[in-house]
């Protein structure tokens, strides 16, 4: 701002634009409050047109903010009720796991019963003679056809 002055010299620089400003803004309070003072009905008109010229905007920005709010109202309780969902489904987990584990083992019995079943009837096979196992399967095909 001001490259070329020296530090005391910028504070007095800064010092004297703020006496401006202030004694700017004090004029106008006192202007302000002169005008209320000895007219009260300007004061009461211009305070009726601030009123006037504001009110729509601020009435509107309340609607807009009332919707948001009831929106994100909403969405709040979208969100507790994932994190509820989300929470069961965590405590879910111990159970979901157990049940895995009991499909696990039950297909791997099925498959013991299957081996088991199938060695068994591999050993019914090679104990059997020739003749027995050849009338077994000529004693099936006349009822296929």
């Amino acid at each position: 701002m001001w490259p070329a002055m020296s530090q005391t010299q910028q504070m007095h620089a800064k010092s004297k634009e703020l006496d401006s400003r202030c004694r700017l803004l004090s004029e106008r309070i006192a202007e302000g409050l002169r005008i209320l003072d000895h007219d009260p009905s300007v004061a009461l008109y211009r305070l009726q047109e601030h009123v006037n010229r504001n009110l729509p905007a601020l009435i509107t920005r309340r609607i807009a903010l009332d919707q948001q709010h009831s929106s994100l109202d909403v969405i709040h309780s979208d969100l507790d009720n994932a994190i509820r969902s989300m929470n069961s489904i965590k405590n879910a987990e111990p159970i979901l796991d157990n049940c895995m584990q009991m499909l696990k083992d039950c297909i791997a019995h099925k498959q013991q019963i299957d081996f088991d079943h199938r060695k068994v009837s591999e050993v019914s096979v090679k104990g059997r003679s020739k003749s027995m196992h050849e009338v077994n399967r000529n004693e099936q095909r006349p009822s296929q056809s």
